[in-house]
C-alpha cells in the first residue's frame, strides 16, 4: 500500500478530491453549563495526524439553552474505507474523552449505535446519529484544550483503543450521577475493562482438574453440581481484583497510593454492591478514585494531565 503524502498536502487532497477519500467519523458531545468555548461556530484542528479534524457548534434545544448546555459535533474526515474512518473515529472519541479527563471536566457520550463513532460518507448528503458528551466543571475551553489531548491520542502507537474508550466512558459518565453512590459504583466500575485476567498457570489447572473430578464423584444435584462446575473453572485464571491491581503496578510501578486506593474502593464498591454496606465519606473517596484513574490514564497514553493531581 503506497504511503500517503505528507500531512499538509494530504489534507488539500481531502479537500479537493473528496470522491478519493469520501468516509468520515462523527460524533456529537454535550458541555454544560460549567464550561465556556473561546471559540465560535466551527473549529478546525490540525491535529497530528494526516486527515481533517473539525468541531462545531449546533443548535441546542430551549430547555438545554436555558440550563447553559452547548451541543457540539466533531468530525474526522479523509479516509478511502469505510473500515479506516471507523477506527480513527474510536481514536477520535478516546481524544475527546482524554480532553475532559486530563483538563478534569465532565463528558457523557451519548449514541444508540453499537460503536461511539458515526462512521458515512461525506459525499453524500445524508443526516445520522450522532455522538454527545457533556461536561460539568468550570472551564473556559480554548481550541489547544482539545488540539492537544486529540493529538496525543490520534498520534499514540500503542494504544488499546476499545478496552480504554469504554474504561474513560464510564469515568466520564459516572461525574454525572445524582448519588454518591451511584457515582463511586461508577467510577470504580471504569476499572473492570482495563483489567486482563490472565491464566495462573498449569499447576492451578492441575488442581481445578482435581477440584471438578472430585465434585462429579459428589452426591450432589445435576443442577448444583453444573453451576460449581463453571464457578470452579474460573479458578484458572485471576481475580478481576487481582488484574486490576498487576495493571495498575504495570503502568503506575512505584505508586503504591495508587494501588492501596484502587484496591480499597475495589473491595469497598464489591460489598456495597453484594452486602449493602453503608459508608459516610464517599465523596471523599470518589474523588481520590477520579485522581487515581486519571493518572492510570495519563500513564496509559503516555501524556501529562492538563490539570494535575492536587497536591495533598
Amino acid at each position: 500500500m503506497a504511503s500517503r503524502p505528507p500531512s499538509h498536502k494530504q489534507r488539500l487532497l481531502i479537500f479537493e478530491r473528496p470522491s478519493e477519500y469520501p468516509y468520515a467519523a462523527k460524533m456529537t458531545f454535550v458541555l454544560g453549563s460549567d464550561t465556556q468555548l473561546d471559540f465560535e461556530e466551527e473549529l478546525c484542528l490540525l491535529a497530528g495526524h494526516d486527515s481533517v479534524v473539525t468541531i462545531s457548534t449546533n443548535r441546542t434545544r430551549p430547555d438545554e439553552e436555558a440550563l447553559g448546555i452547548k451541543r457540539l459535533t466533531a468530525a474526522i474526515e479523509g479516509f478511502s474505507s469505510a473500515s479506516e474512518a471507523e477506527v480513527w473515529g474510536q481514536k477520535l472519541s478516546l481524544g475527546l474523552l482524554w480532553a475532559a479527563t486530563s483538563k478534569r471536566f465532565a463528558m457523557r457520550l451519548e449514541y444508540h449505535t453499537p460503536l461511539p463513532a458515526l462512521v458515512y460518507d461525506r459525499t453524500r448528503k445524508t443526516r445520522g446519529d450522532m455522538l454527545s458528551a457533556h461536561g460539568v466543571g468550570v472551564w473556559k475551553l480554548k481550541p489547544n484544550d482539545f488540539t492537544i489531548p486529540i493529538t496525543q491520542v490520534l498520534t499514540s502507537r500503542k494504544l488499546h483503543v476499545d478496552n480504554l474508550l469504554l474504561s474513560m466512558e464510564l469515568f466520564s459518565s459516572a461525574r454525572f450521577e445524582t448519588t454518591e453512590r451511584a457515582q463511586f459504583i461508577g467510577l470504580v466500575s471504569a476499572l473492570e475493562p482495563l483489567a486482563d485476567a490472565r491464566p495462573l498457570g498449569s499447576d492451578v489447572d492441575v488442581l481445578v482438574a482435581q477440584f471438578r473430578e472430585a465434585l462429579k464423584q459428589s452426591e450432589l444435584s445435576t443442577r448444583l453440581k453444573a453451576s460449581l462446575d463453571g464457578r470452579i473453572q474460573f479458578l484458572r485464571q485471576e481475580s478481576i481484583s487481582q488484574a486490576i491491581a498487576r495493571v495498575v503496578q504495570t503502568l503506575l510501578p512505584s505508586n503504591e497510593g495508587v494501588l492501596e486506593t484502587i484496591r480499597q474502593s475495589y473491595d469497598l464498591r464489591s460489598k456495597m454492591l453484594h452486602k449493602g454496606k453503608k459508608v459516610s465519606d464517599l465523596q471523599a473517596r470518589s474523588r481520590a478514585v477520579e485522581d487515581s484513574l486519571r493518572q492510570l490514564y495519563a500513564a496509559a497514553i503516555g501524556s501529562n494531565l492538563a490539570t494535575p493531581i492536587p497536591s495533598t
